[in-house]
């Protein structure tokens, strides 16, 4: 928050108010798969789990699988065992082309993440890492992801976004 002349902290501005719509109203698109049933393109995936679960092993494979065009295990299964892919992705059982991947990792996390990306065979030519974000106004690296302050992680992975969209055909 901001600090005025006399030191008295200043509230900050009022929230817009959330927008409310009919269900009704809006419309329906078709689901674009990464991995079919299991992680939608465009949308938040969490991946938890206890200490020791896999959740870094397995998104380590997602990033490998992604940067070799290789195709996910029961890749036309949902958690089910069932056909879960949407009707525009049917049939559509091939591997997809090789793609980047960003991967946001603390310096101390780099250590784990790269050997466990080497032994699955990932391009690494096409696996780029953002790790800490350096502090401007206390001039140090910040270690933690939480303590980032949210609009320069916004405008990092626009920027990253933007310059991976320049590179397609």
């Amino acid at each position: 928050m901001p600090i005025n002349k006399t030191n008295r902290v200043e509230p900050p501005p009022p929230l817009a108010p959330p927008e409310v719509r009919r269900l009704s109203d809006i419309a329906i698109l078709p689901t674009l798969w990464l991995w079919p049933g299991r992680v939608a393109l465009g949308q938040l995936t969490l991946v938890a789990g206890q200490p020791g679960a896999g959740t870094s092993l397995l998104l380590m494979d997602l990033a490998s699988r992604v940067s070799r065009g290789t195709p996910f295990p029961d890749a036309n299964a949902g958690a089910d065992g069932k056909n879960a892919r949407s009707e525009a992705s049917k049939g559509d059982t091939a591997a997809a082309a090789p793609a980047d991947v960003l991967l946001i990792l603390r310096r101390d996390q780099e250590q784990l993440a790269i050997p466990r990306l080497a032994l699955m065979g990932a391009d690494g030519g096409r696996i780029e890492v953002m790790g800490d974000v350096p502090d401007r106004e206390m001039g140090k690296q910040e270690g933690s992801m939480l303590s980032w302050d949210r609009k320069r992680l916004d405008d990092q992975l626009l920027q990253e976004i933007d310059r991976v969209l320049r590179q397609q055909p």
